[in-house]
């Protein structure tokens, strides 16, 4: 086992009944199996089912395999493992997670934000064209460009917020809120002045923390492609949201927090 980075104690709360003891951290390798499950489950989201799933139907094995690689690379991506926060237990079982990072990290050029994400989609192919023949590397291709119409984009560096996962037995503690919190403060410490995430519309109780943390909600956007391949999966893997077809939600210039250096 890889020795674990520094950590420190997490003031968790329980209306009923007794909090666990929890500790947050950086990742480590050790926990990439878990990282895997906070990259694939934050984005099924409350809805069950997501990109993931829409490229690679009914091809678990190929799409950890897939999300391990971006989370080892060394290139500068979104979702690289050492971008995230993990809660852990006393006995370091990591029961939630969250990717916090710099869009445009040193080495990367600070001209646009969606450079960085250029640069995830170069290493995604050439991890996926590893795995797949040429006949199937364009329908997965067409997926990615239906997911990336909901990326904001504008000249500006922010820090960006994605991945958050709790345990579902271990939710209802303010885990989510400490982890925010203290990538928010890390954010805010590199002397970045704003932050975004990217969620589902819909997603009522995490919007509610979101909200609470000072991010206010930009514009809603509908992608008819990303819906209709949602709607092809079998109803067992998907639930729709209520409100009507699945939508993205993003943050425009303008509505994102505000984040001030830390005193």
């Amino acid at each position: 086992m890889s020795e674990l980075p520094h950590q420190s104690r997490c003031n968790s709360q329980k209306e009923n009944g007794t909090a666990p003891p929890l500790f947050l951290r950086p990742a480590c390798s050790d926990d990439v199996p878990f990282l895997i499950d906070c990259v694939l489950n934050a984005e099924r989201g409350h809805i069950g089912v997501g990109w993931w799933d829409l490229a690679f139907p009914n091809h678990e094995d190929t799409i950890r395999g897939l999300v391990s690689e971006i989370l080892l690379t060394s290139e500068p991506v979104v979702h690289r493992m050492d971008g995230f926060l993990v809660a852990v237990l006393p006995d370091g079982r990591p029961i939630a997670g969250l990717m916090g990072c710099d869009l445009c990290p040193p080495g990367v050029p600070r001209t646009s934000t969606s450079r960085n994400w250029e640069v995830q989609i170069e290493v995604f192919k050439n991890a996926v064209t590893k795995r797949l023949s040429a006949d199937e590397l364009p329908h997965v291709m067409a997926v990615l460009e239906d997911l990336y119409t909901a990326i904001p984009e504008d000249t500006g560096r922010c820090w960006v917020l994605d991945c958050l996962y709790v345990l579902p037995e271990y939710r209802g503690h303010g885990i989510s809120e400490q982890l925010l919190r203290r990538s928010l403060a890390r954010g805010a410490e590199l002397g970045i002045p704003e932050a975004r995430l990217i969620t589902y519309s819909g997603n009522e109780s995490s919007l509610h923390v979101y909200r609470r943390l000072g991010f206010e909600t930009g514009a809603v956007t509908t992608h008819p492609a990303f819906a209709a391949a949602q709607r092809r999966l079998s109803s067992s893997a998907l639930r729709v949201n209520p409100r009507g077809n699945p939508v993205r939600q993003k943050t425009q210039p303008g509505s994102r927090k505000r984040l001030a250096p830390q005193q």
